[in-house]
């Protein structure tokens, strides 16, 4: 058993595993059961995905925004908002202080298929870039921020309230990468698909068309590229130094200070 000694093999069973189950999933608990183990897991399975087990927190929140604020302000019942956004950030910290940053290394389906992306990559014999330069780095450190505080809460916030029309209710799902990943690996190409029936769709559509091809390309030869921009990753910030995980790296003479640990 001396493969067990070596995590990364650990981890690619176990990233496969949890792909097949987020993906798949619903063929063996039934649907019903994967439309309610929680619906806030910290990675990104897309509720797009009709065979999926279990979806990210970023949906609700969506929703919660969308259809909940409005009505709430309305009424004045801010409870009304209030509950439902408590419910699923709290499962969310539930799950994420047990894991921390580990569900988007071993769960992640999302990051499972960049990872392979990248394996295909050096199969394919095509330049690796082992790290991006910290200036890089601090430069699109705000756009995962960008995405939440936009992308999740603000557009559908507006939306929610009447200055926006609906389209705008989801906008990040609508240009998530793990939509159309996801989708693709149950056999449905239906969401890769440009959607003319308004403005608003039509450019949301197109950035997410856009946005998957990109994340492929570039997983070829960068780790992980959109996990660099994702708002989950952003959320996992606010919350890091309360998850129990730790990913803890004994210095070496091998260690290169690639920054990958980190």
């Amino acid at each position: 058993m001396m493969w067990l000694k070596n995590l990364t093999v650990v981890r690619r069973f176990v990233q496969l595993f949890m792909f097949v189950f987020l993906v798949y999933g619903s063929v063996v608990v039934g649907f019903y059961a994967a439309d309610k183990i929680s619906g806030a897991l910290p990675s990104l399975s897309c509720a797009y995905d009709s065979m999926n087990a279990d979806y990210c927190a970023l949906i609700p929140l969506q929703h919660q925004m969308h259809h909940r604020l409005g009505p709430a302000v309305e009424s004045g019942d801010m409870m009304k908002l209030f509950m439902p956004l408590v419910t699923t950030l709290v499962t969310f910290l539930m799950m994420f202080v047990l894991l921390n940053k580990a569900f988007c290394g071993w769960i992640c389906p999302l990051g499972f298929f960049q990872e392979v992306m990248q394996l295909i990559g050096q199969k394919l014999g095509l330049r690796k870039v082992d790290s991006l330069s910290h200036g890089a780095v601090d430069k699109i450190r705000p756009v995962k921020w960008l995405m939440l505080g936009g992308l999740v809460f603000g557009l559908p916030a507006l939306t929610s309230l009447g200055f926006l029309s609906d389209e705008w209710g989801d906008p990040f799902c609508q240009i998530c990468p793990s939509r159309i990943m996801t989708t693709l690996f149950t056999g449905s190409d239906e969401q890769l698909f440009v959607d003319t029936s308004t403005p608003s769709y039509m450019v949301l559509s197109i950035l997410g068309d856009f946005l998957f091809g990109l994340t492929i390309a570039m997983a070829m030869t960068l780790r992980q590229p959109f996990c660099r921009i994702c708002p989950l990753l952003a959320m996992h910030a606010l919350f890091r130094k309360i998850g129990l995980a730790r990913l803890v790296k004994k210095g070496t003479s091998r260690c290169d200070k690639c920054g990958i640990c980190a």
